[in-house]
Order: C-alpha cells, then structure tokens, then sequence
C-alpha cells in the first residue's frame, strides 16, 4: 500500500514540474511573438522538426 501510494506521489509531483514547464514555455511564447526573426526561425525550426 505504501508503494502504491509513493508512486502516486512521485506522478503528482511530476505533473507539478510539467505543468510549470508548460506554462514557462507559453510565457516565452507571447514574448517571441514581438520579435519577427526569432518568429520567423522558429517557424522553420518548427518546420523541419515536424518533417
């Protein structure tokens, strides 16, 4: 039972640290969209990963 409930921890714990990260990434997302070029290469880096 402790095990089950250590591992439930250790997921909520995570889900934590991803979300924070999600919400960091969509902070640095609004400041790219004021800097044309940046916008533009991560539009082709974006690109060429999804290729």
């Amino acid at each position: 039972m402790q095990l089950n409930a250590s591992r439930i921890k250790f997921l909520q714990d995570e889900d934590v640290v991803i979300n924070n990260q999600k919400d960091d990434a969509a902070k640095e997302l609004l400041n790219v969209r004021h800097d044309h070029d940046v916008y533009i290469n991560l539009l082709k880096v974006l690109t060429v990963e999804c290729l």
